[in-house]
């Protein structure tokens, strides 16, 4: 179908429907808070709540979990942040975009909330919504309530569980949430032996291999004696020297607190390799090579300094290393050129009209699309 527009103007025109849409779930938000006030002065504060998000899921035809989002978030935004609703009103942030800012900062004293709702409009009115939106309001939380950071993590860590879902179509969902130590050891090791098993020729797939590794393990089915799992811990100097309680991070997943980085780095049972990081810029060092290939050192480094898939706004595992500057182009193999990338980025990187470039001094890697957009990652 030709609509006679190039290709910038119907990206343009996605990005009008997106502030059209926050728009509407401003004026969604409004009417909510509305009806929330009306059957608060019917039923008091007894049955307000569960009312009105039974009335709005029997009206909507949404999963009641949809409902129970709208009317907190409703709440939070009309008797906390109006920055924020008056954002949603301007067509810069939409309503599921604003229930992350709830989940963030429901717990947090009056007086944080509003200075929150005053940072995050500012930013929102100023360069708009940051690409890794989440991430961002963490960052803010744990500036404005440093204290807040060790409850928040010890709160979600001790909050694991695990789930299993009938999907009704012959397979099921198993899901677990883990503290990131465990979950950074359990995934090395299910990789590690999906990737032992191909090698030695087995034709399934490695997804495939992945999800049959788990059901061995769990069950006692074949344990997979023989291979080593090693988890990397950044770990601030201050930390290693016992000068410090810095929060220490497990590559690719998340911060985890300096005694359960020294308890992992003491415990026989365990193969941790520590990575000591500068305690002002984070900043590791590595090794490089000229040759095609990277060596395991270049591609350990860079699974270290890029944390996941180094595509703006994409928190995917990296699965493959790959040259900014295409090898065939006078590329380097060496830890200023190459970046971590997840396979659908590594592929559309050879797409005509896709250009990505990898700054060596800032390790921020700039996409430019085939409409003309510019897109860096690391930028807030």
């Amino acid at each position: 179908m030709s609509t006679g527009v190039d290709e910038d103007s119907l990206i343009e025109a996605i990005c009008v429907c997106d502030r059209e849409r926050a728009r509407l779930d401003a004026m969604t938000v409004d009417r909510v808070y509305a009806l929330w006030c009306r059957q608060k002065q019917r039923f008091g504060d007894l049955f307000t709540v569960e009312s009105v998000i039974e009335e709005l899921r029997l009206a909507r035809n949404v999963p009641r979990g949809w409902s129970i989002d709208t009317v907190e978030t409703t709440i939070f935004l009309s008797e906390h942040m109006p920055g924020v609703l008056e954002c949603m009103h301007a067509g810069q942030v939409d309503l599921f975009h604003a229930s992350k800012i709830r989940e963030v900062f429901e717990s947090f004293p009056e007086e944080l909330i509003t200075t929150a709702d005053t940072r995050i409009t500012e930013r929102l009115q100023d360069k708009g919504r940051p690409r890794d939106w989440v991430r961002y309001l963490r960052r803010l939380a744990d500036r404005l309530d440093p204290a807040a950071k060790e409850v928040r993590i010890a709160a979600a860590r001790a909050a694991r569980y695990v789930s299993f879902q009938d999907d009704e179509d012959g397979t099921g969902t198993l899901f677990a949430r883990l503290p990131s130590e465990d979950l950074a050891a359990c995934e090395t090791r299910i990789d590690a032996i999906a990737r032992s098993l191909r090698h030695q020729g087995d034709p399934r797939t490695l997804d495939q291999l992945r999800a049959d590794t788990i059901t061995d393990l769990i069950t006692g089915r074949n344990q997979h004696t023989g291979v080593r799992v090693v988890v990397n811990v950044q770990v601030p100097l201050g930390v290693a020297l016992d000068m410090s309680e810095e929060y220490c991070r497990v590559t690719g997943y998340g911060e985890i607190p300096a005694h359960t980085a020294r308890a992992m780095l003491t415990d026989p049972r365990n193969t941790v390799r520590k990575i000591l990081t500068d305690p002002d810029t984070g900043v590791i060092r590595g090794l490089g090579r000229r040759r095609y290939r990277p060596s395991t050192r270049q591609r350990d480094y860079i699974r270290l300094r890029d944390h996941h898939c180094r595509v703006p706004g994409c928190c995917r595992p990296i699965q493959e290393i790959d040259h900014a500057q295409a090898w065939a182009d006078n590329g380097h193999t060496n830890t200023a050129d190459l970046q971590g990338l997840r396979k659908l980025d590594h592929k559309l990187k050879s797409a005509p009209g896709w250009h990505y470039r990898l700054d060596h001094h800032t390790s921020e890697l700039e996409i430019t699309t085939p409409t003309g957009r510019t897109y860096r990652s690391g930028t807030e």
